[in-house]
């Protein structure tokens, strides 16, 4: 019944196109509908049921595409409250000064000359590897002062997890991608640079390479948007911590 239908469309466009006078060709067409409505009025109907059943679908796509671009832009006002909120950029400005304070301490001219490490030995991947153990450091620890270090854990925790959340809207393009790197990009890799040995010694005492993989995914996404943008890649190590706390 479907192949007729579509036939019967078909050759009506046809044959209206080979009109030369639009009057003509309506009063074609509707003599042509009601003499098939005459002969065989079960095409009509199945004509009719088609147009209604194309343009339910029609609709119904139109008004799927707007509720889900509607629930993208609340999801990034929701990230961006989230990100900005107190207990995140207070995180955020406690992990950024015990970076910050073992880069100084124990790193010169680009050598790394002491400091707390961490070396793999779960992992394949990361046998044998040494990363910074910057936030179990003693003297980090001491610099950062009592009422910082009693936090400093729980602010590791709550700026991955944050971010790793929102690498799992991002990658699951859940979210306006744009909008988001253009909002987060600085944030995005200034908590890299100071959580990315943190993540891979959790993923070695963990025993998993997926762990945090989200926030790694979109961070590589955000340097890849850097390079396109052009934008001014600067390290967190070398960076005014005064600037960053107007924004942290």
């Amino acid at each position: 019944m479907l192949v007729l239908t579509v036939s019967i469309m078909i050759l009506l466009y046809q044959d209206w196109t080979a009109q030369v006078n639009m009057n003509e060709s309506l009063t074609y067409i509707w003599s042509t509908i009601t003499d098939l409505w005459s002969k065989n009025p079960l095409v009509i109907i199945a004509i009719i049921a088609l147009a209604v059943s194309l343009g339910t679908v029609y609709f119904q796509k139109r008004t799927v595409d707007t509720h889900e671009t509607n629930s993208k832009y609340q999801r990034l006002i929701e990230v961006y409250s989230l990100n900005n909120d107190v207990d995140n950029r207070e995180a955020r400005k406690n992990i950024y000064k015990a970076y910050k304070i073992y880069k100084t301490r124990y790193y010169k001219d680009g050598k790394k000359v002491g400091g707390k490490t961490y070396t793999a030995k779960y992992v394949k991947e990361l046998l044998g590897n040494s990363y910074d153990n910057i936030f179990s450091d003693p003297k980090v620890l001491a610099e950062l002062g009592e009422e910082k270090t009693k936090t400093i854990q729980q602010d590791v925790e709550r700026v991955r997890a944050t971010l790793d959340h929102i690498g799992a809207l991002f990658n699951n393009k859940l979210i306006p991608e744009e909008a988001l790197m253009k909002a987060m990009w600085g944030v995005v890799i200034y908590c890299w640079d100071a959580l990315e040995h943190h993540i891979n010694i959790e993923r070695d005492v963990r025993r998993t390479l997926d762990y945090m993989n989200n926030f790694e995914d979109f961070y590589h996404e955000i340097e890849k948007y850097v390079k396109h943008e052009k934008k001014v890649r600067v390290k967190l190590e070398d960076t005014d911590l005064d600037e960053i706390w107007r924004n942290p």
